[in-house]
């Protein structure tokens, strides 16, 4: 489960995804430049982010993607110059990453894929980046659709029980047991 969102507070979606930390309780952080975007619309002053010596955003990209557990980057279309380094540093830096193109996926696709990935790799920290471009209001609400619905997920299957084989040798709810590896193990543990 997602323990720390991270964000520069530099584009919509990372916008959208301190004001979803903010909403649901989740911690977040992150590193922005010296100095403020111009072409940022918002003031980001009131999130508690810090702030770098260097005015290069690729500097504060480097460090956000160094302290997480995985990057995910919301676009329409093709990824912009910064997307496109946060992709580049996420790879070369060994994390999990994950892209997500608007014009491509569905909202309701992209939070279902959003939660299986956090999900298949353990995801606890995540650094949340993406495009500039046009259409800003709707990348900020599709990002925090996404995130909102894909946390909902998680949060959902985490309260679901788990099985093991009881002393009968059958499937029965009861304390975490151990989880099956494949599907014919699973199978194997509830018939």
């Amino acid at each position: 489960m997602i323990d720390k969102i991270i964000s520069g507070g530099q584009t919509w979606p990372e916008i959208a995804a301190l004001d979803m930390a903010i909403k649901l309780g989740i911690p977040y952080t992150g590193w922005r430049p010296g100095i403020q975007v111009p072409s940022q619309l918002v003031k980001t002053d009131h999130y508690r982010l810090h702030t770098l010596s260097s005015n290069r955003p690729r500097d504060s990209i480097a460090k956000n993607v160094k302290e997480s557990d995985g990057t995910f980057i919301i676009s329409h279309g093709r990824l912009q110059e910064q997307a496109d380094y946060a992709r580049q540093m996420t790879l070369k830096m060994r994390k999990q990453l994950l892209g997500i193109d608007l014009e491509q996926h569905t909202a309701i696709k992209a939070a279902r894929l959003l939660a299986s990935w956090l999900d298949m790799n353990h995801i606890e920290s995540l650094y949340v980046t993406g495009s500039t471009r046009e259409r800003t209001s709707d990348i900020y609400h599709r990002t925090s659709h996404m995130l909102e619905s894909a946390f909902a997920v998680l949060l959902a299957q985490s309260s679901l029980p788990r099985y093991k084989r009881t002393s009968s040798g059958h499937a029965g709810a009861g304390e975490p047991g151990k989880q099956p590896a494949t599907v014919a193990e699973a199978l194997t543990m509830l018939s």
